[in-house]
């Protein structure tokens, strides 16, 4: 219930299409989330830093979804979405520094959560072009080990948990340094093999043409098709069956 394996459903020529809804909420919510959390580093504050996280998270969620239920997902789309994340997490580690006065357990929280988020994450996910993709979400097709341990939905929740708790700051910091730190050197020891082009694309698949309507076989479809027939031999007569 938590994978997400199908057939890609967007209209393939927003592919590559400079402009869709969901790129326009995108670019919305990480205006909105952006001048909040800037507001927090302006006045180190707690609550606009959790706030700010929390608009950004929330407007990820609302994007991709309009991307798919009007079948508009973009390439581009998928890498904006991507840098307003670490953007969005860039500025969580310098807010919480900045609320703990540059405690030595905050930057060392920061740099980690930066490190495994910001940087491994990023240069894993931008694999996606490689293998000419709609987004990291189609890496089940070339690497399902990879795709499992990075970007099936119960796995991107868990990449974001090391960022939430950097925004609670306080004795959640400890859990956002140990989370991230284990995230790094796990995901790493599984992933790699994309950053160093171990992993061969998979061919492709051309969906059928009544795929993105019904996503089954429809009557049409199946009148069209040849029919397998068998032939039982009764008193020397052969009599067709149609299976």
């Amino acid at each position: 219930m938590l994978s997400r394996r199908r057939e890609h459903r967007s209209d393939p020529e927003w592919k590559h299409a400079r402009w869709s809804y969901a790129n326009g909420l995108t670019a919305g919510r990480t205006v909105i989330a952006v001048s909040l959390l800037g507001l927090a580093i302006y006045d180190s504050s707690h609550h606009l830093l959790v706030l700010g996280l929390a608009m950004s998270w929330l407007g990820d969620m609302v994007d991709g979804h309009v991307a798919r239920a009007y079948r508009c997902e973009t390439v581009l789309g998928a890498q904006v979405d991507g840098l307003a994340d670490r953007l969005t997490a860039m500025l969580v580690v310098i807010g919480s520094i900045g609320v703990a006065h540059g405690s030595t357990l905050a930057v060392a929280a920061g740099l980690t959560v930066w490190l495994q988020f910001g940087v491994l994450d990023h240069a894993l996910s931008a694999q996606f072009l490689r293998f000419d993709r709609w987004s990291p979400d189609e890496f089940h097709l070339d690497d399902e080990d990879a795709w499992r341990m990075n970007w099936a939905p119960l796995a991107k929740i868990v990449s974001n948990i090391p960022v939430g708790l950097l925004a609670f700051g306080g004795v959640a910091t400890w859990g956002a340094l140990a989370g991230a730190a284990m995230l790094f050197v796990v995901r790493s020891s599984g992933s790699l093999r994309l950053l160093a082009g171990l992993t061969q694309r998979a061919p492709e698949v051309t969906p059928r043409q009544d795929s993105f309507a019904t996503g089954s076989t429809t009557r049409a479809r199946w009148e069209a098709e040849p029919h397998v027939t068998i032939e039982h031999n009764r008193d020397e007569a052969r009599v067709p069956a149609s299976v």
